[in-house]
């Protein structure tokens, strides 16, 4: 069929002849092809009527026969584009008239569209659901059109109901895991209003705790007392990890070849309750070994604060062991975000080798930290986009031991810093682009950083295509820049290209260091869990010279 129309200016032939659905073809019989046609032109008349031509009309539909089909022809009137004259709003109580008329987004004057008006109704009904009005409607009582000035008056009635409070959660999925444990993290109680805000940040809540992860999104089950039951549909996820990692550094000079190995084992929910327990050790060198313990306790006295304590351990060669511990806490001000504190005590303890060839002297002192942290990536493991920052401070108050070998004050204040941020930006298909940057810093004011607290930089999880903590420094900055072509949810390959630089202030100046890496990496779901696998090349190094670091990963 081909369409003909006079009279239209603000639809397209195109798109009346989409509305008319009219075929190449046709009916043979007028009478079927006219009531076809007439079938469907309310359908133009309400495309006007969304953009505010409320008087449009049809005035006259004629067939032509032509040697293939029909040629059909319609005359239209569009009439004017109507105005809003007087915008009337009763049974609000909740809102006063003037939030209503502003979430409606009309005013006197303005062009009465349809599509405009309900996305005015729609913005309404958010923001009576944000402050729990869930059951709130809105109505059309009148419409009154002055087609001689082209204006009209809207009426709309309001039934606002009243607030939707909470009955109950309904949790599905649990095994292991206490309902408590989940309840408690959710933030809202029996009794309290149910808000659409409050909802929208549900499955955040349960990231952030760790335990559990939705199904399905949250359900809302009405009563008929004005109440709600809250649905969750839960998934436990496995918060037992094991993490081991495996590296070999190959013989230079006259250093041996070593090997350097990790284990991390992380017990997360213990006995359902949401407490962990971590146990930490690492060989970095061939005399060289670190420890950790430490242990959270969830919502101390009622609060939502966690709280942790943990003992740590260096062995540096057979100059110094620094041992400490430290009390704490981490809260969660909002969804995606954390504050942590703590305070504790470290103690140095020196060999006769360090206290005569470097100086070195014991102490002992108290800590204060203070950090904060956005983790918005969507898979920590394997991140296909998102960013991740955190930031610590630490300061100590230092006693230096006496001792005539070194030339360290009696007491002195030394400053930590550190920052964390990472970057997942999707390319195409499962292509992702990884940036990372590290930042470190211990200062002392104007004197020189003893050699025990100096950063130890390089190795797989600083500067890969190094050793383990070949350079040392008071200063770093690390980047990390990676292509990575995503297998699934957890597995990947990526080339990599690491940059580093690490300042280390002496008495005649300031030592610095430019190095960087390159290489290739993979990581894998097997039945043992995540491994990862990496070979990385420093600069001038041949390909023999290459760094090997295996790590794995379990959860259970």
């Amino acid at each position: 069929m081909k369409l003909q129309v006079r009279g239209a200016y603000h639809l397209s032939v195109r798109e009346i002849s989409e509305l008319l659905k009219l075929e190449s073809g046709g009916l043979s019989d007028s009478s079927a092809v006219r009531k076809q046609i007439e079938e469907r032109l309310p359908d133009v008349i309400s495309a006007y009527c969304e953009r505010g031509y409320f008087a449009a009309r049809v005035d006259s539909l004629a067939l032509t026969r032509l040697r293939r089909g029909w040629r059909v022809t319609l005359a239209l009137d569009e009439g004017p584009l109507f105005r809003l004259a007087r915008l009337v709003v009763f049974g609000n109580r909740h809102l006063s008239a003037e939030q209503v008329r502003e979430k409606l987004g009309l005013a006197p004057g303005d062009k009465l569209q349809l599509k405009t008006l309900r996305k005015g109704i729609e913005n309404l009904l958010r923001r009576y659901r944000r402050d729990g009005y869930y059951l709130a409607s809105v109505a059309f009582k009148k419409l009154d059109f002055y087609p001689q000035e082209g204006k009209a008056d809207v009426v709309l009635a309001v039934h606002e109901g009243t607030p939707v409070r909470l009955s109950r959660f309904v949790l599905l999925g649990l095994r292991g895991t206490r309902p408590r444990t989940v309840l408690r993290d959710l933030g809202l109680r029996p009794g309290e209003v149910v808000r659409e805000g409050w909802l929208s940040s549900v499955p955040g809540r349960l990231r952030r705790l760790g335990i559990v992860e939705l199904r399905e999104p949250p359900e809302l089950r009405f009563l008929p007392d004005s109440t709600a039951v809250v649905v969750l549909k839960l998934r436990e996820g496995r918060t037992s990890h094991f993490d081991g990692a495996l590296g070999y550094n190959p013989p230079t000079g006259l250093q041996n070849g070593y090997f350097t190995g990790l284990i991390d084992l992380q017990f997360g929910n213990l006995f359902g309750t949401g407490r962990a327990l971590t146990a930490f050790w690492q060989k970095r060198g061939p005399l060289t070994q670190e420890m950790r313990l430490s242990y959270r306790e969830p919502w101390i006295a009622g609060l939502p604060v966690h709280g942790e304590f943990a003992f740590s351990q260096l062995v540096q060669d057979t100059l110094f062991v620094r041992r400490g511990w430290h009390a704490g806490g981490v809260a969660y001000p909002f969804e995606s975000g954390e504050v942590r504190f703590a305070f504790g005590q470290e103690q140095v303890l020196v060999d006769s080798l360090g206290r005569s060839r470097f100086g070195l002297a014991g102490s002992r002192g108290s800590v204060l930290r203070l950090g904060v942290g956005i983790q918005a990536l969507d898979n920590p493991i394997n991140p296909a986009q998102g960013y991740s920052y955190r930031a610590d401070f630490q300061l100590l108050h230092k006693r230096f031991d006496a001792s005539p070998d070194s030339l360290l004050p009696g007491r002195a204040d030394l400053r930590r810093a550190g920052v964390d941020f990472e970057l997942a930006v999707p390319l195409w298909g499962r292509q992702v682009a990884y940036l990372a940057l590290h930042g470190r810093e211990v200062n002392m004011g104007r004197r020189t950083v003893p050699l025990d607290e100096l950063l130890r930089i390089g190795g797989t999880n600083g500067l890969r295509g190094y050793r383990d903590e070949q350079f040392w420094g008071d200063r770093a900055l690390l980047a990390t820049l990676e292509y990575r072509f995503l297998l699934d949810r957890d597995s990947r390959l990526a080339l990599f290209v690491d940059a580093g630089y690490i300042g280390r202030r002496r008495e005649d100046g300031v030592e610095t260091t430019l190095k960087a890496g390159f290489g290739f990496g993979l990581q894998t779901r097997t039945d043992l869990g995540l491994i990862r696998f990496d070979y990385g090349l420093g600069q001038g190094d041949s390909f023999r010279q290459g760094k090997l670091h295996l790590r794995l990963i379990n959860a259970f």
